[in-house]
């Protein structure tokens, strides 16, 4: 995956009010984030963000695949990053959202594992791409990009691993917006996603996968 520097202009229309994040909670304090550290096994709320992490070997990386889907249960999920098996880290951060007419169902979730030294940004959504097309995160001085590597009756997959320089510009960003392929009266469908707590949530899986 790549990042560009080349600004497009797109006309987006968002779809926020489909969805509502899976809570609203007050941000944790950094006392409570500092709590995470190396080996840290359970669950902290950063911002609207989600950090778990499963009991497993420490260090940068687990052998066990890294399991991600419409599901948030990392334990039953399947196991599936860009048409392959990584070895990811055990810790995720994650933000679900979900419908507002119906609460229980999980339409959107944007994810980040570490892949060794590397970032893995995983995105499950509804059924707005094909196999093969393109999802934009649209940042404040880039454009990253995700190739969609599968689409079914649950939703699409989208997946890539961050450079330095894409993973700077992200979390340098205050806020991005997700932009879909689908096309609708000739303007990119799109989402505002909140960065609050991710930089802060990036760096505690970073602690406990130390």
């Amino acid at each position: 995956m790549r990042d560009t520097l080349v600004g497009i202009v797109l006309a987006v229309a968002l779809v926020a009010g489909l969805f509502a994040l899976d809570h609203f909670c007050p941000r944790s304090s950094s006392a409570t984030v500092n709590d995470v550290q190396s080996g840290f096994v359970g669950e902290k709320t950063i911002g609207p963000w989600q950090l778990a992490c499963l009991p497993g070997p420490s260090g940068p990386a687990s052998k066990a695949p890294v399991p991600f889907s419409l599901n948030p249960n990392p334990r039953t999920a399947a196991a599936v990053v860009a048409g392959q098996s990584l070895s990811l880290g055990r810790c995720r951060t994650t933000l679900i959202f979900r419908r507002k007419d119906n609460p229980k169902a999980v339409v959107l979730i944007i994810g980040f594992r570490l892949a060794g030294d590397r970032l893995a940004m995983i995105v499950r959504f509804p059924v707005l791409a094909k196999k093969g097309d393109t999802l934009a995160m649209r940042l404040v001085q880039a454009t990253l990009k995700l190739p969609v590597s599968d689409c079914g009756k649950g939703g699409c997959l989208a997946a890539g691993l961050l450079g330095q320089q894409a993973q700077d510009r992200l979390l340098a960003s205050p806020r991005g917006v997700l932009v879909f392929p689908v096309i609708q009266n000739g303007k990119p469908l799109g989402m505002l996603i909140p960065f609050d707590g991710l930089r802060e949530s990036i760096a505690a899986m970073h602690r406990a996968e130390s």
